[in-house]
């Protein structure tokens, strides 16, 4: 009997010894991708992968700061950008499901006439339209003026009414329902939506429902939080860009948050497991024409492995890439503080992707 539990310990100690060996060897593999792949003495890449068989890895590379040398660590935080829409989005999707907002409502219930007359589509567009870019509403980024404001003063603080001013008068780029075009104003309108419908800021609200339960210490609605230990700077092909506390802190790229936090985040998003309402419509997407599909704050990515769903999209100084495949339950999060990495990234997740996903023998 001894020598049968000593048999049976000693293979229990050879397959722990031989999953860490493949933990080892997977993370040299996608480190050397990584550090192959952007500059040591550049803007940086924190990268998080977890895989079955692999387990979690945390990578990093380049610079936090590249002024003062500081490497990037894999834990850093990144302003995230257009992923904040994935959040608002789940925002608006729970109040649809607790029937305080309708997927076919107007504008006309919760913002001034003003706002809805001066907008092209304003009075038209739904909530439906709005959360899948469907709307035509012009994108208020898209303004020369507003860009050479935000240039001029990056520390401003916007208000959302402020900055969907930038779109009144632009033409829409077609009528509601009859296209596709990505649009920020449709997620500045959402957030003022969800703040008229709860009564609460969105910073709040966000927290409340979801930031909290899933325990997101390190993610947090820039201007209207503050957390001890701010975000790295970002930079593009003119230099920095952005420090903490210059971001507009809105509900289309306010948000800051970490590799590890997203990671909680996008199984829940692709799962839509914090709202429990009409999961049909939360996963039909729209072709974007760059083999991706677009959803109500969701993205689709179809592979070899499985079918992808996450976010990406870059913002002033930042990029950044999330994404989950429920097939194999294998999450990539890759971030950077520069806004060009954002094609780098899409390519990295990919490779990444097929180094994990190989079937264990």
């Amino acid at each position: 009997m001894l020598k049968h539990k000593l048999f049976i310990f000693l293979i229990f100690l050879m397959l722990g010894s031989m999953g860490c060996q493949k933990q080892i060897a997977a993370y040299d593999t996608i480190d050397q991708r990584l550090q192959s792949a952007f500059a040591a003495d550049g803007p940086g890449v924190a990268l998080y992968v977890r895989a079955p068989g692999v387990g979690k890895q945390l990578f990093s590379v380049g610079q936090a700061n590249v002024e003062k040398g500081r490497p990037m660590r894999s834990d850093a935080m990144f302003r995230i950008g257009p992923l904040t829409q994935s959040f608002t989005s789940t925002l608006i999707l729970q109040l649809v499901q607790d029937g305080s907002v309708g997927l076919d409502d107007t504008l006309d219930k919760w913002l001034p006439p003003e706002m809805l007359d001066a907008l092209s589509n304003g009075r038209q567009a739904t909530i439906r339209q709005l959360l899948t870019m469907s709307s035509g509403i012009p994108d208020y980024t898209q303004n020369p003026d507003f860009q050479a404001a935000y240039a001029a003063n990056p520390a401003t603080i916007w208000t959302p009414a402020e900055v969907v001013a930038y779109a009144y008068g632009r033409p829409a780029e077609f009528a509601p329902g009859t296209g596709f075009a990505l649009s920020d104003t449709n997620y500045v309108l959402l957030q003022m939506v969800a703040e008229a419908t709860t009564g609460e800021s969105l910073a709040y609200t966000l927290r409340e429902r979801f930031l909290s339960r899933l325990d997101l210490k390190e993610t947090y609605l820039e201007r209207a939080e503050d957390l001890p230990e701010g975000h790295v700077p970002g930079y593009n092909t003119t230099g920095r860009v952005l420090n903490e506390h210059e971001g507009k802190g809105l509900g289309d790229d306010g948000l800051v948050s970490t590799t590890i936090d997203l990671a909680q985040f996008v199984p829940a998003l692709a799962g839509r497991q914090l709202y429990e309402g009409e999961v049909d419509f939360a996963r039909l997407t729209t072709d974007m024409g760059n083999g991706v599909g677009y959803g109500p704050g969701v993205m689709k990515r179809e592979t070899a492995w499985g079918t992808l769903w996450g976010y990406e999209g870059a913002t002033d100084g930042f990029s950044g890439s999330m994404w989950y495949l429920p097939e194999r339950k294998i999450t990539i999060i890759a971030l950077a503080n520069e806004e060009t990495y954002g094609d780098a990234l899409t390519s990295l997740v990919m490779d990444v992707l097929g180094m994990v996903a190989v079937p264990e023998e």
